[in-house]
């Protein structure tokens, strides 16, 4: 009974292995097709379901107990998620102003003729709507940048800075890849350790080379 102990051991974690493979192998090829409708081109209408549908995938595995099994695996991962639900929530940011494609931290001053209202009650409300709205877009222009330090500000030539929707997804979206790629290559890794197991099954026991003593 115990030589068979450590058959039943390797077995366990064989199929455990295998079901986390190919859970995560699910994830990372939900997470290639989203990644690849990006690359050749994808409308905001349609990044959204496209997004749901990855993102229903990748949750079914980060939710599996398989997942806790290799962190690695699983930070690479929910990391590309994230990066992809990050893209989704700053092109929204477009869409829902006037679909300009700048944000901008520091606004140029504007020309006299667009200067405030004199009526000084009309003039002190719009100064301090325009104060709170330019804050906001300043504290969101500086969060992007320090989540993705790759998202670079540009400049006017007479004042103001800003950072552009298109480069910052173009950012935000090779960093995904670059996560899947590592998800990737952790998954590979974990298929070779379950083909190494299986030839250890598979392999006979060898016969003990003890000597016996011969009767005299």
């Amino acid at each position: 009974m115990k030589k068979l102990l450590p058959i039943s051991i390797i077995l366990i974690f064989w199929f455990a292995g295998i079901a986390n493979a190919q859970s995560a192998k699910e994830a990372i090829e939900a997470l290639k097709k989203l990644e690849s409708r990006v690359q050749v081109g994808i409308s905001y209408k349609d990044y959204g379901p496209a997004l749901g549908e990855t993102h229903y995938k990748v949750k079914h595995y980060l939710d599996s107990p398989e997942s806790n099994k290799n962190p690695k695996l699983r930070n690479s991962i929910e990391k590309a998620l994230n990066h992809y639900i990050y893209a989704n929530n700053i092109w929204g940011y477009k869409f829902a102003g006037k679909g300009s494609d700048i944000i901008y931290r520091e606004e140029p001053p504007l020309p006299h003729q667009y200067q405030y209202s004199t009526n000084s009650i009309t003039n002190d409300l719009i100064k301090k709507g325009d104060e709170r709205r330019k804050e906001a877009a300043k504290i969101f222009v500086d969060q992007i940048m320090k989540d993705y330090r790759k998202v670079k500000l540009s400049s006017y030539g007479g004042g103001g800075t800003f950072i552009s929707i298109t480069q910052v997804l173009s950012v935000i979206w090779n960093e995904a890849s670059d996560e899947i790629k590592i998800a990737s290559k952790l998954v590979n890794a974990d298929e070779i350790k379950i083909e190494n197991t299986e030839s250890e099954i598979e392999s006979p026991p060898r016969p003990s080379k003890s000597k016996t003593r011969k009767a005299q």
